[in-house]
């Protein structure tokens, strides 16, 4: 029999051992949220840049060293997932592949709030199971390629072109980086730095800063800048240029016949010059075929003609390299998705995007293993990519450690500034808009203006502008309103029409030839939105 005191003895030691055991836990919880989500306010004195270029090489070498080949192997993905929180989908990649990066789309954002707790969520299990921090992209390009949601819509790069200023490039990129930055995100798949111009219709569309390669290149360099104060990684794509195509890479591999000489004067400019910076970013490759300049006729994803010899050795760019999503149309024309991701690195990418398919990502992560393991793919290649990823993991700011309440205070002000930004930008381009018109059309005083716009400031800026009797007529989504009967009834009144998307397009598209005559448009979406668009008034891109 156990004596009371024999007894005590042993429950006051069982009790001491659990404590210590619930400290340790705690502690090394406390260790890594300090480590990694410290709650100190964002420094104003972080530069990504600066930490960038510290001598963290010895550091690296010691993490690369520590690391298996399946966790080296598994920094090379960026992942797609399905959900919105911690599916057993996202769970199986975080625990068992260790991948270098997750890509959210609009399918797995709820609201910002749900998202900056499965961001945060998603960085704590990679840290548990890898302990490297996960590179989490988006694409928050701005216009219509936004996955986080804001009302009103964000500028797009175009209207941002078409203001042609940098002080709101800058302030933009900033915006959008600490919008980034508070939800959780590190990595902007953003800016396109591809060609695109705004009276032609094309795949890229309102997506790009404009025609002009050095304009796009100052646009697309302050708009970086401004996510890098925030410590956000921008990405300038697609390389080596898909502007100006009518195909969607998305469905077939576009084919783009022009000759390196031709794509060093136009396209690659952006590029070029971004990479001369060196400011630290990501380059994303096109699924493009540029048949003049590798033979091969593969998509630039697979050329190593394109990515080492162009791209690496002539451009001397040693940023990041990154595919687009090799589950597109585009990107099909090597074979297996193992085959693919195997062709992709040997090419010269650092980082695959397979996005969609969680079979497809096993089946890529396993062909690339086995690469590795039989020499396919050398050590030396995959060290390459590995430091290339790890010095900018080492170099980003952590995620702060918000409250839920100050958290959506600071998100909800950063979205008000953006929407005025929004603002200005559409009022200094529709100032610029309607002194053309009044140049290229003559509009008497005794004549009525009709504005059809879902927002009433144009209204309020046609007033100001033309001085003219006008009405304004409320566009609203599932409310018909009858453009031709109004403008046939007021037979030598003049319409301002607002184009903003799809459904706004489609009204003008069905009026009579002869109403359209009489109409202004002025388009905020994507060139080539309007059919003929030569049959109006007057027509004005954004």
């Amino acid at each position: 029999m156990i004596s009371i005191q024999k007894f005590n003895q042993l429950d006051f030691l069982f009790c001491i051992k659990k404590l210590l055991l619930v400290f340790w836990a705690r502690s090394l919880i406390l260790f890594l949220h300090l480590l990694f989500f410290s709650p100190m306010s964002f420094a104003d004195s972080y530069s990504l840049e600066s930490e960038l270029y510290k001598n963290n090489e010895s550091k690296i070498t010691q993490i690369v060293q520590s690391l298996s080949v399946e966790q080296k192997v598994g920094q090379l993905f960026i992942f797609g997932f399905t959900g919105q929180t911690m599916t057993p989908h996202l769970t199986t990649l975080l625990s068992n592949y260790s991948p270098g990066a997750v890509i959210v789309f609009k399918r797995n954002i709820k609201d910002l709030s749900s998202i900056s707790t499965l961001n945060r969520d998603m960085q704590i299990l990679s840290l548990k199971k890898s302990k490297i921090p996960l590179f989490i992209m988006v694409d928050q390009e701005g216009g219509n390629v936004s996955r986080l949601i804001l009302h009103p819509r964000p500028p797009s790069a175009h209207s941002l072109g078409q203001s042609n200023n940098l002080t709101f490039a800058k302030y933009y990129g900033q915006l959008t980086g600490e919008l980034l930055y508070l939800t959780g995100f590190n990595f902007n798949l953003a800016p396109v730095v591809d060609l695109s111009n705004p009276n032609v219709k094309n795949f890229i569309g309102s997506r790009s800063f404009g025609n002009d390669p050095h304009k796009v290149y100052r646009l697309a360099s302050e708009f970086s800048k401004g996510l890098l104060d925030y410590s956000v990684l921008p990405t300038f794509k697609h390389f080596p240029g898909h502007g100006n195509l009518k195909g969607d890479s998305h469905k077939i591999t576009p084919i783009k016949s022009l000759s390196l000489n031709e794509l060093l004067k136009l396209d690659l400019i952006p590029f070029s010059e971004l990479a001369k910076d060196k400011i630290p970013a990501a380059i994303m490759t096109s699924h493009i075929s540029f048949p003049k300049i590798d033979k091969s006729k593969l998509p630039a994803t697979y050329s190593k003609v394109i990515l080492t010899e162009l791209l690496r050795q002539r451009l001397m760019y040693d940023g990041l390299i990154i595919t687009d999503d090799l589950q597109m149309a585009g990107a099909k024309q090597v074979g297996s998705i193992g085959k693919r991701a195997i062709k992709a690195i040997n090419a010269g990418s650092d980082m695959i995007m397979v996005a969609w398919s969680l079979k497809k990502q096993i089946l890529a992560y396993k062909a690339v293993l086995d690469a590795v393991k039989k020499g396919e793919i050398t050590e030396d290649r995959l060290n390459q990519s590995l430091y290339r990823i790890l010095r900018i993991k080492m170099a980003q700011d952590r995620i702060k450690n918000f409250s839920s309440n100050a958290l959506m205070a600071r998100i909800s002000k950063v979205q008000n500034e953006i929407k005025n930004l929004g603002q200005k930008i559409a009022r200094l381009n529709l100032q610029s808009k309607f002194q053309t018109i009044s140049n290229k059309i003559k509009i008497s005083p005794s004549q009525k203006l009709h504005v059809f716009s879902a927002d009433k400031g144009l209204f309020k800026l046609v007033q100001s502008h033309f001085r003219n009797s006008s009405q304004f007529h409320h566009l609203k989504r599932n409310t018909k309103i009858d453009v031709a009967k109004i403008l046939y009834t007021d037979n030598s009144a003049i319409g301002v029409f607002y184009v903003s998307g799809e459904g706004t397009a489609r009204i003008l598209n069905d009026l009579p030839l002869q109403i359209k005559k009489r109409v202004i448009v002025i388009n905020s979406s994507y060139p080539g939105i309007i059919n003929q668009a030569k049959f109006f008034g007057t027509f004005q891109n954004e």
